[in-house]
């Protein structure tokens, strides 16, 4: 199962679309003073008027989990949304509503909100094709909202044969930690309106960002800076296998820089008969370092035998590398003062 890792608000709205009905509104239920909603983890708060429907928690859920099946079936992959939560669903009968939901979200390469948010998009078309829609979508902008950039975009929805259309609205960002998005679908312009004005009476805290997210950042702009130099100099001394694998690893980091992708593309052009080895020599020295990096990790942290097990791969790779002998000889000792008739398999 993949962790779907992106708000699936948007998602739901295919589940959605299926019940709007082209009609007056109908509220039953509709508040009859204003509410406030709030979401103190997030940092953001609401003023709902009255004359709207609130969805409860569970038909939020209800409604998430119809529009996962539509995904699944059309991605055919089955999708993790464990970690996905409403935090408001407002209409005015089925055709307007307004949603806001929330997900955790880590980078773990640079830019990866970005990436997910553009390919969040592609799966969206890929399943309203797959039900039987047709979409078109705007180009993104960027809007200010009380303080905080969100990325928005519309949606043009309407099933093949049929001349009514459902229109949506989308807005999206990254703030403290969450993937906090916004979907607005509607049939009538004015009730589009007043949806916007009612998403834009939301409040932010902006939450200073956690030491240990701050070094991640900062570790990740280093490496990815690392990796491009050394693509750099391996390009200066024409070895354009190593200088591959270097513009590739600092391409993995962050994928929206040009600059790796350039360089790839002349290294392609520059490809020699001596630079398959230079590739495979790198990368099977990445991997040594990748493999001791982690056994340091595990012993620093008192993890003998795990340790023990990844500088004895690491010994498969490079079997005279004095660190590792070293190291599993110090491993070794310290495994068998607590264990001592323990012998290396």
């Amino acid at each position: 199962m993949q962790k779907m890792k992106h708000v699936v608000l948007l998602f739901l709205i295919c589940g959605l679309v299926y019940k709007c009905k082209f009609e007056e509104p109908v509220n039953p239920n509709a508040l009859t003073e204003p509410l406030t909603v709030e979401n103190g983890e997030v940092g953001w708060k609401i003023e709902v008027p009255a004359g709207w429907e609130v969805a409860s928690e569970d038909e939020s859920k209800e409604t998430n989990k119809r529009g996962i099946e539509k995904i699944e079936e059309a991605m055919d992959s089955d999708y993790d949304t464990s970690e996905w939560f409403s935090l408001l669903s407002i209409t005015k009968n089925e055709t307007n509503i307004l949603a806001i939901s929330a997900e955790p979200f880590f980078e773990e390469y640079i830019n990866e909100w970005e990436v997910n948010n553009e390919f969040l998009r592609e799966i969206l078309l890929i399943t309203y094709a797959d039900q039987g829609m047709t979409a078109e979508f705007s180009p993104v902008m960027d809007v200010d909202i009380n303080g905080v950039e969100f990325n928005t975009y519309s949606i043009s929805i309407s099933k093949l044969g049929d001349s009514k259309t459902i229109k949506q609205r989308v807005y999206s960002t990254l703030h403290n930690g969450y993937d906090l998005s916004a979907s607005i679908t509607y049939a009538d312009d004015e009730i589009k309106d007043e949806m916007i004005s009612i998403w834009k009476t939301s409040e932010f805290e902006i939450k200073q960002m956690p030491d240990s997210l701050i070094e991640h950042y900062a570790k990740m702009e280093k490496t990815y800076t690392a990796h491009v130099a050394r693509g750099d100099q391996a390009f200066e001394q024409s070895k354009f296998g190593e200088a591959t694998f270097w513009y590739t690893k600092a391409y993995e980091l962050n994928p929206l820089d040009e600059y790796p992708i350039s360089q790839l593309t002349v290294c392609e052009d520059l490809w020699n008969e001596s630079s398959e080895k230079e590739m495979e020599a790198v990368e099977l020295e990445w991997q040594f370092q990748q493999i001791v990096d982690k056994a340091d990790e595990l012993f620093e942290t008192r993890y003998i035998m795990d340790s023990y097990d990844y500088y004895q791969r690491a010994l498969t790779i490079k079997p005279n590398d004095t660190y590792v002998k070293n190291k599993l000889l110090e491993n070794k000792r310290l495994i068998q003062m607590d264990w001592p008739d323990w012998t290396p398999e």
